[in-house]
């Protein structure tokens, strides 16, 4: 019987060692830790930061790769999913910085089948491997094409320090060419969705700086301007004379059209393509912005083209691409009195009286109207 206890006993104790091997802080170790508590992950890493060429981010089947073009202070970092449009450099210069500060804590499992608890599994093995249990894969490569870092990103933790205040901020990872699973120390936000690293403003110019909007759609010209001169005036109709009703409020948009504009997906610019309108927009400073709708009503895309006093940088932003904004935004761009025409007036039936009639204070019903309910 003793034999018995003292077996049941030693299994239970190997089973605590391994549940503590692999998750907790405080976990027993069964092989030797041959790196010391907080050794930086990629020691080479900071030297080589200059060197960084491409980033590779993969999540499932979500791919994002980044890369850089120029040098020095002409560096800039594309999108290569958006025929490299520009990305946000805080948000590569955040994980490239975090990469280089990660730090080893302590060795975890190096048995495959225990990734995905740390959400570092690997998708393209364990089959049905549910999203959140999935590794990110960060690859930041050399102008060589070789890589400078490669890891496995999985869970993270917040650790509360003894004694309370604030956590420290811990994850798992793991390099893809080793078994070996680790804790570290560190925060990396990092995802695949391109949505999230494009740099989607486009300009921001303030509605009372445009003096005059004309717009082109097949036959029928459009000249919007301000009366007066003030930056206050209101947009008027200048022609065609006469023209149909329009709302002021619709106008006033149309004019700021221009102010945070930013997109929902980019492009490089596609030659020949068909043409819905064209919108020029001029300036108090005498720059003038041209926007193309292109493709059709439903499916379009928006060129802009500067010229004048202070285009200079805007151009650099915009000139060679198309930019999908949404149909709102496309009214607004390229008006039409479809579009600029007053809000329907609402109609009053007999109902709607009766009902403001018999509102308490409301004045007595005409003579042969009764109110609901009455006789």
């Amino acid at each position: 019987m003793r034999a018995r206890s003292g077996i049941t006993l030693f299994v239970l104790g190997l089973a605590v060692l391994a549940a503590g091997w692999v998750f907790g802080p405080g976990s027993v170790a069964t092989e030797r830790m041959t790196i010391a508590r907080g050794t930086l992950m990629f020691p080479a890493l900071p030297a080589r930061l200059a060197d960084a060429a491409r980033i590779e981010i993969a999540k499932g089947t979500q791919r994002l790769t980044l890369v850089r073009t120029g040098s020095g202070k002409d560096a800039a970092w594309g999108a290569a999913q958006h025929d490299g449009y520009k990305v946000l450099p805080a948000k590569v210069h955040a994980l490239l910085t975090s990469l280089a500060e990660l730090r080893l804590l302590e060795p975890r499992t190096s048995n495959p089948t225990l990734y995905a608890r740390l959400g570092l599994a690997d998708p393209a093995k364990p089959a049905g491997a549910a999203a959140a249990d999935q590794a990110t894969t960060v690859r930041v490569l050399g102008p060589d094409g070789k890589p400078i870092v490669a890891v496995d990103l999985g869970r993270h933790h917040a650790t509360q320090r003894p004694g309370g205040g604030g956590g420290v901020a811990t994850l798992y990872v793991r390099r893809p060419e080793q078994a070996r699973t680790w804790l570290a120390s560190g925060n990396i936000d990092v995802d695949p969705d391109a949505q999230d690293w494009l740099d989607r403003d486009i300009m921001n110019i303030e509605g009372p700086q445009v003096v005059q909007v004309t717009t082109t759609r097949g036959a029928t010209t459009i000249d919007l301007v301000r009366t007066g001169g003030r930056p206050d005036a209101p947009l008027s109709v200048l022609r065609p004379d006469p023209h149909p009703p329009v709302d002021d409020t619709k106008l006033d948009e149309t004019g700021r059209a221009l102010e945070l504009l930013s997109f929902d997906d980019v492009r490089k610019a596609v030659p020949q393509a068909p043409v819905l309108a064209t919108t020029v927009y001029r300036l108090r400073s005498g720059m003038a912005v041209t926007v193309t709708l292109l493709g059709e009503d439903k499916d379009s895309w928006s060129r802009f083209a500067v010229s004048g006093p202070g285009s200079a940088a805007l151009a650099k932003v915009v000139d060679g691409w198309d930019y999908r904004l949404g149909n709102y935004k496309n009214e607004l761009l390229a008006p039409t009195f479809a579009t600029l025409k007053p809000p329907p007036t609402p109609v009053t039936t007999t109902g709607d009286q009766l009902q403001g009639l018999i509102h308490p204070g409301a004045p007595a019903l005409p003579p042969g109207l009764t109110a609901p309910g009455g006789h």
